[in-house]
């Protein structure tokens, strides 16, 4: 039984491993990049506590695209601030389009990607849309 144990814990760290290769590679602002996805508007707690008073804090609703598979967005060398991110499967999008009319609705998206540094960033990374299209 001990060693049924241990081949599938080898097994599953093998699947891990080998789906974490397969998975895109993006680059902070650098690049355009173009993702799939569904779009999706979520709120969460802002100023003043960011939800440590539920009461007293406000809300911040916000586009989300949910991808439709992870990729792993990677840092730059010696970059404090745009650092690796793996299997993002969520990325808050900045636009100055009006994005409401494709809520609920699956879109590609294209822009450059850069790490959240607020508090009012609620996914780990962002995009600046440059365009958006219905799918």
């Amino acid at each position: 039984m001990k060693k049924s144990f241990i081949i599938c814990l080898f097994a599953l760290l093998f699947i891990t491993t080998a789906s974490e290769a397969q998975r895109p590679q993006l680059r902070y602002e650098t690049e355009n990049v173009s993702l799939t996805g569904r779009l999706v508007y979520r709120t969460f707690y802002g100023p003043p506590n960011y939800g440590e008073t539920p009461k007293e804090d406000s809300r911040e609703t916000q586009p989300i695209l949910l991808l439709d598979s992870a990729v792993d967005v990677i840092g730059t060398p010696n970059d404090d601030f745009n650092v690796t991110e793996r299997g993002v499967k969520s990325i808050t999008l900045v636009s100055t389009r009006a994005l409401r009319p494709f809520v609920g609705k699956r879109v590609t998206v294209q822009g450059k990607l850069f790490h959240a540094h607020t508090g009012h960033h609620h996914t780990k990374v962002l995009m600046s849309v440059s365009s958006v299209k219905r799918r």
